[in-house]
């Protein structure tokens, strides 16, 4: 077997996992191009094989010479050991044969039907492989190797001495330290030395080949070198085989494996930035996302391979994700097709697709957040879609930037969206597309508080559409603009402009002539006409329960003005209803939620049920302190003076009690609260729960909420694999099975 002359590093968990199995017929370690099987095999065996009585037999199938038979070789080496061939069932004291086939990846067939021949005539033999892809014999035990731990986003600034806790910069630092003595660790060098081991995804043998380049130059030279082209890395050991020589040597050996199907599918898979699911997958590469077209079978044969990897616990099913280093590969492997620009404007066409929906639909922004769950999901695929828009000057940039303002200025990056949009807006596009930019960019204008420049881009997208024959998004155009003009409380103007709304879209789209009325009502309640508002608003819902199609969230939102015109007429009973009908149909969600609760404090606060509305107040504004981006409505002022009257009395302490319930309280809980379930108490914690991480609990907040584990890693600023790791050990921590019950933990005991 192979001598390694320089230090192992890492690989504790795989090692403890390897020591269970010694004594397992067949164990075959796969995993990505470049992550250390082969060297992971060689240290097992040095700590539990040699030395005992087993033999050690190594044939290292990537460097037989062409044409050379594996069956032959393997028995002739079988055959050379002390005492010869012997028949089945019988064994010479008590010796076991350890047989190693690596890099079996390249001859897999064959070595699939040697070892099930092998193991069902020679008992006293044991077999370990190490491929890129399983053999899929009974008996097989897999063990996947994966990247080294690489410092998460929020630890890559923490200092030299904390880098050293991982793995993959441990790699570096000693192989790094080994070509180049003058090389040190410092507080200097340490962020861009975490960055590339991320950017290196933690493959061992891309950090060895990136650590000989020390010292000719610099670290952070090095990580802008290897982010601009897999190709760079080609200092490698004078001994290593040809496929070996290089990162891209590696990787066009595991290319080379694929069939024409599968090589075209990977390198279109390259143009999705981050985790991706069928549908998506499906787009890039020009096939439908069902059985028939084949395209599961493609993608089941690049993870077997190792090529791509997946993530089992998401809400979204099974999730396929590529290492950076191969989507690079991807990417230039694509560029070399001529496939490059047909890609990305299928993703184009997919994305615009999927957004298609938002951009005919008149309302707030949150309804279109909330009823499109994928929109977050989607943001990576979307801001990569732009740039490559953006370069190539291509017409569908604008309606793409449109899309990516329902993310971005929920992110908090409206500067980002305003310097895209107004790219957008000097090249070329169709007027519509145009329109539709104008209103986003004034939608997102008004929700940033500034109403005046709001109001000129509205009025700039009503002059575009004025020349266009969609009614639709130039009643879009014209809701914007009266929403801005109410805003500054020119009346007469707001409402000229929806009644014209109103007109253009017609009776026959219920769900934006609701809208248009609804916005009517109040415009009208704002100028004092209740009667008016009422009357509005009735129309409203009756078009929206006359519709065959049901619009749960429009319906909540045209029953939450009527509850706001009950109050303005004292009526408080007929505000209960509406709040309490709204809330039966509004998700948990904290976006949609603070508006109804904060109504239901005020009614509670009216009827003298003090306890309640204080509870319902601070709920509302702990849910609107988590909503990125939330449109005041016209009565929230009064509301508040409703309910800080009512509240003035109460004791600080149960003031403050509320106060920090209520913040810790997931949006489950307070919608089941607001419905009339109890107040959650203060438990007494069970010792094993309340010694929990704080990430763990707030990771288990946040699946309650139903983020995505991509969505939490942004929140948190960790990677997706971290969070992956944190949902494992608070499974294993508490004993559950799945991700249903973390939920259902999070809301019945964290939030209390």
């Amino acid at each position: 077997m192979p001598l390694h002359l320089d230090r192992f590093i890492g690989r504790t968990k795989e090692l403890e996992q390897l020591r269970t199995l010694r004594d397992h017929p067949l164990v075959t370690l796969t995993g990505a191009p470049g992550a250390g099987k082969s060297r992971l095999a060689a240290r097992h065996i040095e700590s539990e094989h040699t030395g005992n009585p087993d033999r050690v037999l190594w044939i290292d199938v990537d460097r037989l010479e062409s044409g050379t038979g594996l069956e032959p070789l393997v028995g002739e080496v079988l055959d050379a050991t002390p005492g010869g061939p012997r028949p089945p069932g019988t064994l010479p004291g008590d010796q076991k044969i350890l047989l190693v086939l690596d890099n079996c990846e390249q001859r897999v067939d064959e070595a699939a039907f040697l070892v099930e021949n092998l193991l069902m005539n020679r008992p006293d033999l044991c077999v370990r492989v190490t491929s890129r892809e399983a053999l899929r014999i009974p008996g097989e035990v897999v063990v996947g190797v994966g990247p080294l731990a690489v410092p998460e986003p929020a630890d890559r600034n923490a200092g030299h001495r904390e880098l050293l806790r991982y793995d993959a910069a441990q790699l570096f630092v000693e192989r790094a330290s080994s070509s180049n003595p003058n090389f040190v660790l410092s507080q200097a060098n340490a962020t861009a030395i975490a960055e590339l081991c991320a950017e290196l995804d933690g493959l061992p043998l891309s950090i060895e080949f990136a650590a000989r380049w020390v010292g000719m130059l610099s670290v952070v030279e090095l990580l802008t070198r290897v982010r601009e082209s897999t190709a760079f890395l080609t200092v490698a050991s004078r001994t290593a085989s040809d496929r070996h020589s290089s990162q891209r040597a590696v990787f066009d050996a595991s290319y080379a494996a694929l069939d024409p199907a599968e090589q075209a599918l990977f390198r279109r898979l390259s143009v999705l930035d981050g985790p991706f699911g069928l549908a998506p997958a499906g787009a890039v590469a020009g096939l439908a996302a069902d059985s028939d077209s084949g395209l599961t079978d493609l993608l089941s044969g690049l993870q077997a391979k190792s090529l791509l990897t997946t993530e089992l616990d998401s809400p979204h099913g099974v999730e396929f994700h590529q290492f950076r280093s191969l989507r690079r590969y991807a990417a230039e492997r694509l560029a070399d097709a001529g496939e490059t620009d047909e890609t990305w404007g299928r993703l184009a066409d997919w994305l615009l697709a999927r957004f298609h929906p938002a951009t005919r639909r008149i309302g707030p922004l949150a309804h279109a957040q909330v009823e499109d769950p994928e929109l977050d999901q989607l943001h990576g695929y979307l801001w990569a879609t732009i740039e490559w828009a953006d370069r190539r000057n291509d017409t569908r940039n604008a309606l793409l930037v449109a899309a990516a303002a329902r993310t971005l200025c929920t992110r908090g990056d409206e500067a980002t969206f305003r310097h895209l949009a107004t790219r957008a807006l000097r090249q070329s596009a169709p007027a519509s597309d145009q329109t539709v930019l104008l209103i986003e960019m004034a939608t997102c204008t008004r929700l940033q508080g500034r109403v005046m420049e709001a109001q000129g881009l509205a009025a700039r997208a009503v002059g575009r559409a004025d020349g266009l024959d969609d009614g639709t998004i130039h009643g879009r155009a014209l809701i914007e603009l009266a929403t801005c003009e109410r805003h500054n409380r020119d009346f007469t103007a707001a409402t000229t402009h929806a009644r014209t709304a109103l007109g253009l879209v017609g009776t026959d789209d219920t769900l934006n002539a609701a809208a248009c009325l609804e916005h009517l009502a109040t415009t009208s309640m704002a100028a004092g006409d209740p009667e008016g508002a009422g009357l509005l608003i009735s129309g409203a819902l009756h078009s929206l329960a006359a519709s065959d199609t049901p619009h749960a969230l429009a319906t909540a939102h045209a029953l939450n003005t009527a509850a706001d015109i009950a109050l303005t007429g004292d009526r408080v009973v007929d505000a209960e209803a509406c709040t309490l009908a709204a809330l039966s149909l509004i998700p948990p969600e904290a976006a949609l939620l603070h508006r109804p609760l904060s109504r239901l404090a005020a009614i509670r606060a009216l009827q003298g049920a003090l306890p309640q509305a204080m509870r319902l107040r601070e709920s509302a504004r702990s849910l609107r302190r988590r909503s990125p981006v939330v449109e005041r409505a016209w009565l929230d002022d009064w509301v508040e003076r409703v309910c800080d009257d009512a509240i003035s009395g109460a004791e600080l302490v149960d003031l403050a009690a509320a106060r920090t319930t209520a913040e810790e309280m997931t949006p489950h809980r307070a919608h089941a609260f607001a419905l009339g379930e109890p107040w959650p108490e203060q438990p007494t914690r069970d010792p094993v729960e309340s010694q929990l991480p704080p990430r763990q609990r707030t990771i288990a907040l946040l699946v309650a909420e139903g983020l995505t584990n991509r969505q939490i890693a942004s929140r948190l600023g960790v990677s997706s694999r971290t969070v992956v790791a944190d949902l494992c050990r608070l499974r294993d921590t508490l004993e559950l099975r799945s991700r249903a019950q973390v939920a259902a933990w999070a809301r019945t005991v964290v939030t209390t």
